[in-house]
């Protein structure tokens, strides 16, 4: 029986290229270029395969597309649309390690879609397992979709594991999914303020911890705030030399999927994610890490526990 059901509402074809002192309004010189299938549903799904764990991944995608999520061994039952899958591009300027993203934003899914997905959807989504909801949405799908689809994993006794930003999120939070994985951004976004410290972060999460029972704030290179059960724990990273932080975020996904599977503790959930996303940031592209990345580096996870919340 699959476990695990990963949702990617507005897939892409994620295009890195590496350049050397990336300059604006300039004549810039590409070193390298790697493309990958990509959104952020079939990345978690790239890493848990990588970790061993069953997963299925449905969304929405273009015909002439679905053979290259075959081709990466992920099991996937697609709604199939008309029109063109978004291109990523992601400028990874070598001399300072910085990604400048530019993102298109899709195709057009219109109503009778929408419905046809959603039937599909409830006819994929596991009793009591894990449903993945992650990433943007494309035009013609509302604002409120997260929250429908967390109401439907809900009846069949699975928890939803949610990672969106802006009004997404705020919809999803509405109907308390299991877990949520905002970056410091996405926080900010619903707090409405900026966040300059790990304080700050605490109390915004303060404000939204009613809304899901597993709250994990990734922070870049500097780690991740864990909340848990009234638990603030910080995940310490290790320094490496970042090749691509794209797909780092959805590899800490997948490790809070595995961890919720496993029943881990709130310590080994925050090793296990916070070496998970930043392993990926040494691989190329869109590619994630390995389930051997993480176990050989896990250690290397520094933890501080803050204040009880």
């Amino acid at each position: 029986m699959t476990r695990v059901l990963t949702v990617t509402l507005n897939p892409s074809i994620d295009k890195t290229v590496y350049i050397k002192g990336f300059k604006l309004g300039a004549t810039n010189y590409i070193e390298n270029t790697h493309i990958d299938m990509g959104g952020k549903g079939i990345n978690v799904s790239k890493a848990l395969f990588n970790f061993g764990i069953d997963n299925i991944a449905t969304g929405f995608m273009t015909e002439s597309h679905v053979d290259k999520i075959d081709r990466i061994g992920i099991r996937n039952r697609f709604y199939l649309v008309e029109g063109a899958l978004r291109v990523n591009t992601k400028i990874n300027d070598l001399s300072t390690g910085t990604v400048t993203e530019l993102n298109e934003k899709g195709f057009c899914i219109h109503k009778k879609d929408l419905t046809a997905f959603i039937e599909l959807y409830e006819e994929l989504c596991p009793k009591k397992g894990i449903v993945v909801l992650s990433g943007s949405i494309p035009k013609g799908v509302p604002d409120d979709i997260y929250a429908i689809l967390i109401k439907i994993a809900k009846k069949k006794g699975s928890k939803t594991l949610l990672d969106a930003h802006g009004r997404f999120l705020v919809y999803g939070l509405k109907e308390n999914p299991y877990a949520i994985k905002p970056n410091v951004f996405e926080l900010e976004s619903i707090v409405d303020r900026k966040l300059k410290d790990i304080n700050d972060i605490v109390d915004a999460v303060k404000e939204i911890k009613d809304g899901a029972t597993l709250i994990a704030v990734s922070m870049g290179k500097e780690g991740a705030l864990f909340f848990k059960e009234g638990r603030f724990l910080f995940a310490e990273t290790f320094p490496i030399q970042s090749i691509s932080t794209v797909g780092a975020g959805d590899a800490m996904t997948a490790a809070m999927a595995l961890s919720i599977i496993n029943g881990f503790d709130l310590d080994t959930t925050a090793r296990f994610a916070t070496c998970a996303g930043t392993m990926t940031c040494l691989k190329e592209g869109s590619n994630v890490c390995s389930h051997e990345d993480v176990l050989d580096n896990i250690n290397r996870v520094s933890l501080k526990y803050l204040q009880e919340g």
